[in-house]
């Protein structure tokens, strides 16, 4: 099997295209409200979390998905035991995580599929992710 890194490079740069679509719909269906930067999704902990509350609604890890959250409630942080002040908190931000984890997942696994197949490509990976934003 002959490698092409030139097209091993088109490829990858299409999977980004598309993962940065894929990222920017699921955010688009959310009501909360996140930030981005540096490739990671912050969450403001005080806006939506408490110190107290039912036990169905305490911070449970579902992956990580790329999402911070930024900041602490009398020092403590999520996984210290907080709580979302809401169910449909609660539901729309593990929904956003698993979401981000899944389209992570998928990418890293076509890109892997892609080097296999097609080669590593000449570019640096950096560069196609932020061609693909153009």
């Amino acid at each position: 099997m002959k490698k092409d890194a030139m097209y091993s490079s088109k490829i990858i740069e299409d999977v980004y295209r598309k993962e940065i679509a894929s990222k920017n719909e699921v955010l688009k269906s959310k009501t909360i409200n996140i930030k981005q930067a540096f490739g990671n999704f912050n969450i403001d902990v005080q806006t939506y979390f408490s110190l107290s509350g039912e036990e169905n609604l305490k911070y449970k890890y579902v992956g990580y998905g790329g999402v911070c959250f930024l900041g602490n409630i009398e020092g403590k942080t999520v996984t210290q035991g907080l709580y979302y002040k809401t169910q449909e908190i609660k539901t729309e931000i593990e929904n956003l995580i698993v979401a981000m984890d899944l389209i992570n997942s998928e990418v890293r696994e076509t890109i892997n599929y892609i080097h296999e197949q097609h080669g590593q490509p000449n570019i640096q990976h950096a560069v196609l992710y932020y061609n693909a934003q153009k």
